[in-house]
């Protein structure tokens, strides 16, 4: 029987918090300020977790939820699920997972790239995760009122990272 070595493995605690159901997924927004808004925030919140040692692996849409309107009829947007998350462990090193995780279609095309060439050495940069953002912005912008997304969105959705990165 094998054991888990640091080349394999990373020491991960689960941390589970239960909350009402004050917020709502990100698709359900009622107009475009407030889906805006809804990005912009979770944006800010990653900006927080970055500068408080924390960085977000897998970016996509069901990660971003918005709150209930306020009394001005406000929203605010929240970043939830921080299941891949990783904690810096000095100023310089991050705890980088071994592999690369996320949903294809809102990966940073870098990041794809690494995928496809088996490139494992590649670091994550918040440059990638706002390019992540800027993917969920994109993809709900192109599908705004329509049952399904166009057709030409459904390469994004390909298992094949090369079909994704050339999409």
């Amino acid at each position: 029987m094998t054991t888990p070595t640091d080349e394999l493995y990373i020491n991960r605690q689960l941390t589970l918090t239960i909350l009402s159901p004050s917020c709502c997924p990100l698709e359900t927004f009622s107009t475009v300020r407030e889906y805006v808004a809804g990005i912009r925030d979770a944006i800010i919140g990653h900006c927080n977790l970055h500068e408080s040692g924390m960085i977000l692996h897998d970016l996509m849409a069901e990660k971003i939820t918005l709150s209930k309107p306020d009394k001005t009829g406000v929203s605010k947007g929240f970043l939830v699920d921080l299941d891949m998350a990783s904690l810096r462990r000095n100023h310089d090193d991050w705890d980088y997972p071994r592999a690369m995780s996320g949903i294809k279609k809102y990966m940073a095309l870098e990041l794809l790239q690494a995928i496809d060439e088996k490139e494992n050495t590649l670091k994550e940069t918040y440059r990638h995760h706002l390019e992540s953002f800027f993917y969920v912005l994109i993809v709900e912008c192109m599908s705004f009122c329509r049952k399904l997304a166009p057709e030409h969105l459904s390469y994004w959705y390909s298992a094949d990272t090369t079909v994704c990165l050339y999409a």
